[in-house]
């Protein structure tokens, strides 16, 4: 290796460097909350003969809906009609518990534009077996001029066993390039 090329790769490593820093040092992307679904009970709930409310169990002290999974499937929890939205990230956030989940649980949003049904599900942050709350979310990149119909809140379980999910929150943050420590 010749001289030039060490100097020429060193400072690419630099240059990569100081990126990362400069990206680890900036202010987290603002983010707008569009919805909360407290949880405090069954008002709203698309699914309400497979979910119940459980009043003592809960991550903000107000109650949580509880699935009782006895097979795996898609539990539909909340839908929010023609949000005046383009042009942004989604992101779905809320608190799951598990009891001996034998499988896993994520989060999984449906948003329907000019008639196609889309979906994104959180596959990186999921949880199984017995857990406490643990605060899971899914991003879905609505691009402009894409007016949803519908956004609509699930939870998908491959498994069975009993989960509770609190503090449901659906924020638009900016159609950019996001960090996983700032949703």
């Amino acid at each position: 290796m010749t001289q030039k090329t060490a100097k020429t790769i060193a400072q690419a490593i630099c240059c990569c460097l100081c990126f990362a820093l400069c990206l680890a040092c900036r202010e987290p992307l603002p983010k707008q909350l569009l919805r909360r679904f407290p949880l405090d009970s069954l008002n709203g709930v698309l699914d309400k003969q497979v979910l119940f409310f459980a009043p003592g169990i809960s991550h903000d002290g107000r109650g949580s809906l509880e699935i009782r999974c006895a097979q795996p499937g898609i539990y539909r929890l909340f839908r929010v009609n023609k949000p005046p939205i383009e042009g942004v990230t989604l992101i779905y956030k809320a608190f799951v518990r598990s009891r001996e989940l034998q499988g896993e649980a994520m989060l999984e949003m449906r948003v329907k534009i000019h008639d196609k049904l889309y979906y994104s599900r959180g596959k990186l942050k999921k949880i199984s077996g017995t857990s406490e709350f643990t605060e899971l979310d899914t991003l879905f990149f609505l691009k402009r001029d894409h007016l949803p119909d519908f956004i609509q809140l699930n939870v998908v379980v491959n498994g069975t066993g009993t989960i509770w999910v609190d503090d449901i929150r659906l924020y638009a943050g900016p159609l950019t390039f996001l960090r996983a420590k700032e949703f």
